[in-house]
């Protein structure tokens, strides 16, 4: 169980994760295009973290499916209707794009394989660069969102909590 919110060691950590987590100018530039480019300047939006490649298998990992059954649960009744997505795998964003939802599903065109590590990451010490900037872009663009969903068996989830935390 998570502790709330507004708990003394969530507040520690939004601390020193807002620190951590200031991007350079460039880096914070790029994410305020790519979320521009997503269009989601323009709406109130929910973001996701759905992990597969290396966690699918655990059995506390929830499947695409419900993880969208949670968003409905704890959105749908709200204005949202525009969720952004950050996923290690095109076999989510697949999946999504064939769930009737009341959502549109965004993302950032990212390198994502079907299973296993990002292509990215197997090349060169650039394209782990890129990988990187994707990957704080991600972040950037998700704790700026009204509503967040993930789990907690990837740092990205225990990160979020700590950064909207410290909104």
């Amino acid at each position: 169980k998570n502790p709330p919110l507004t708990g003394p060691e969530v507040a520690h950590n939004a601390h020193i994760l807002a620190y951590m987590f200031r991007p350079v100018a460039p880096i914070h530039e790029y994410a305020q295009r790519v979320k521009r480019w997503l269009g989601l300047d323009k709406v109130k939006y929910a973001a996701v973290h759905i992990r597969m490649t290396d966690k699918k298998f655990f059995e506390y990992t929830f499947n695409t499916k419900q993880f969208v059954e949670l968003l409905v649960t704890n959105v749908a009744n709200s204005a949202i209707r525009t969720v952004f997505v950050m996923t290690d795998t095109i076999t989510v964003l697949k999946e999504l794009m064939v769930l009737q939802t009341p959502f549109d599903f965004v993302w950032q065109n990212e390198m994502r394989p079907e299973a296993g590590i990002t292509p990215t990451l197997q090349k060169s010490e650039r394209s782990s660069v890129r990988h990187s900037v994707e990957w704080l872009a991600d972040i950037i663009i998700a704790s700026e969102a009204a509503f967040f969903l993930g789990s907690c068996n990837s740092h990205v989830g225990r990160v979020m909590i700590s950064l909207v935390a410290g909104r």
